[in-house]
Order: C-alpha cells, then structure tokens, then sequence
C-alpha cells in the first residue's frame, strides 16, 4: 500500500529597492526550488510585478522583474522628457511599492495577497490588490470557480456579511453589489486561518472586505 507524498513548499523573498529615477519597492514571496509547481506558482507572483510596473502599452511582456524596472523608469524617463518641452514646471519621480504575503497554507493549496500602489504624478495613485490561490499538487492557479462549488448558495451566505459590513459604511448600498438582482461574485477571494476573506471592488476605486467563518461556508468549498 502507497501514498502520495504532501507537496511541501518552502519559501524566501525576492527584495528589490531602486531610487535610480523613480523610486520602486519590491517584497514579495517566492516559492523555493525548481519544481514545476514552484515555478508555477513563482510565474504568476512575478506577473502580478510585471503587469504593476508596466506604463508602456507597447512594450512587450516580461517575466523579469529587473528589467521592468530598468522599463519603468524608462518610461519615466521618456514621459519627463515630453512633458519639458510644454512647461517648466518639474516633474514629480513615478512612485512603485509592491508587496506580497502568504496569508493562508494547508495540505492541498497556498494562498497569497498581492497588493501594488503606483503614483505616477496624479493627486491620487493606483493601488490594485489581488488574492493568488494555488492547488499545491500541480500548482495551478484556482479562481473562484475552482473554489466554489455552489456560488449561488454560497452568495447568499456572503449577502448577509456585505450588508452588515455595509451597516458601518454608508458610502455603499448593497445594490451597487448586485446584477440582475443577485450579489455578484467577490472580485478576490481567498482563505486565512478562520475562513474566507472576499474582496468587492467598488465604483469609488477601493474595496470593502468581509470575512465569513469555516463554519458559514464549508459545505459550498471545493478544497
């Protein structure tokens, strides 16, 4: 009689500072070793760096994180230079802070939060936040259809935290929140040691957070 071996995951950081030009700040985690589902998981925390720091749309894609700051600061570069020509007035330095983190870890899958703050010179920066959950046996990426088995049940169980979140808030109602009458899936969701936490983006650019127990939702999760 066999089994099979439990994926163990070790992990380090990838820390990077630049203040040649602009000022850009990388901490994020990195899955140890080659593996495949290493490098698989390690593919997509980089792209969540890469896609932040990208300002040229007609650049072409890179899965190296160096180089799209040596990138993001040449479009700094060439922007600073265009914008000299029209007014004397000086240009502030673009602005990049990336972090990630681990928030969640059992036997069958990872997760982590990403976030990125990008200021390039308006009064108020771009800030993204995103929530990566793996399936620790082949490393594949697990969205909320792979992670919920029932969304319609599992909605209305996340209804009932949103409109209680949305009692101490009243920039919100809970119809923002609907199509067609039914609370739409969460834009991010993921997983901490109590039970799910779920990201709504709102029409103001930021989120509102709810976190709902194990205990709530058990039966309507896949892992």
């Amino acid at each position: 009689m066999s089994c099979e071996k439990e994926e163990v995951l070790q992990y380090s950081e990838i820390n990077i500072t630049s203040m040649k030009d602009t000022k850009v700040v990388v901490n994020i985690p990195k899955v140890l070793g080659d593996s495949e589902v290493a490098q698989k998981i390690n593919k997509k925390l980089t792209q969540f760096v890469t896609n932040a720091l990208q300002m040229d749309v007609n650049a072409e894609d890179t899965e190296d994180i160096t180089l799209s700051v040596t990138l993001f600061n040449t479009a700094y570069k060439r922007f600073k230079k265009q914008v000299e020509q029209i007014t004397t007035e000086p240009l502030p330095a673009w602005e990049a802070v990336i972090e990630g983190e681990k928030i969640y870890e059992d036997e069958n899958l990872v997760s982590f939060s990403m976030s990125s703050s990008i200021n390039t010179g308006g009064s108020k920066g771009t800030t993204q936040i995103k929530f990566l959950n793996f399936d620790k046996d082949m490393g594949k990426a697990l969205s909320f259809k792979h992670l919920i088995s029932n969304p319609e049940k599992f909605n209305l169980v996340l209804e009932k935290y949103l409109v209680r979140e949305l009692m101490s808030n009243t920039a919100y109602t809970i119809k923002e929140f609907k199509t067609e009458g039914k609370l739409r899936n969460p834009d991010e969701i993921s997983f901490n040691t109590n039970g799910i936490i779920a990201l709504y983006k709102t029409n103001l650019n930021d989120f509102v957070e709810i976190a709902v127990p194990f205990s709530q939702i058990e039966s309507f999760l896949n892992y």
